[in-house]
């Protein structure tokens, strides 16, 4: 008689139990966000606009499936105990460390990409950074604007601009700079999000 000391009676089997679907949901999880990832990344590359429309649609669902499926893997996952503990705690977190961090330095990279050095960037609406008297008039309740003889102020919605274009002057920085750690900071904020 043989016994199979692995699975006692009543059990299911490792190929169908908890860990097994655990760990599909982590694999669906990780194929799709890599999807979203890469399809995010080759927007900029089609310039015909309903191909573009449509890697955008893909990426957005990708992403979706992949929360869907990495917050049902967490729930399947580790309240049972099934995360693996077998690796060791340092190169676990240095896996988080690099996967928190690079998405945060490759959007801080491309922000970079975008500036020349000594200069800052205005078109349309986006004025140069050059001025910082405006700061003083930020809780001012009417301004006038060059167009008309004065209206309400709504300035208040430029503070977090404005606290960095007045420590960068401070600290005897030129705008252009300012501009350039006020993109990056919000790229790279963007992408830790």
């Amino acid at each position: 008689m043989m016994v199979n000391a692995g699975i006692r009676p009543g059990a299911t089997s490792p190929e169908t139990g908890p860990r097994e679907r655990a760990d599909v949901s982590r694999r669906v999880a990780l194929v799709t966000a890599s999807v979203g990832v890469a399809g995010v990344g080759a927007l900029g590359l089609f310039p015909n606009a309903d191909v573009r429309q449509w890697i955008a649609g893909l990426a957005m669902g990708s992403l979706a499936v992949a929360v869907a499926s990495g917050t049902l893997w967490a729930w399947r996952a580790v309240p049972r105990g099934l995360v693996s503990s077998s690796a060791p705690a340092g190169r676990a977190h240095g896996w988080a460390l690099a996967v928190g961090i690079a998405p945060v330095l490759l959007a801080a990279a491309a922000a970079q990409s975008w500036f020349t050095w000594g200069r800052s960037v205005a078109a349309g609406d986006q004025f140069p950074p050059e001025g910082t008297a405006w700061i003083q008039h930020l809780f001012s309740p009417w301004v006038w604007t060059g167009s008309n003889l004065g209206m309400p102020n709504a300035s208040e919605t430029q503070l977090p601009w404005a606290v960095i274009l007045g420590v960068t002057h401070a600290v005897g920085m030129p705008a252009w700079f300012c501009q350039r750690l006020w993109i990056t900071l919000l790229f790279a904020a963007a992408a830790a999000a």
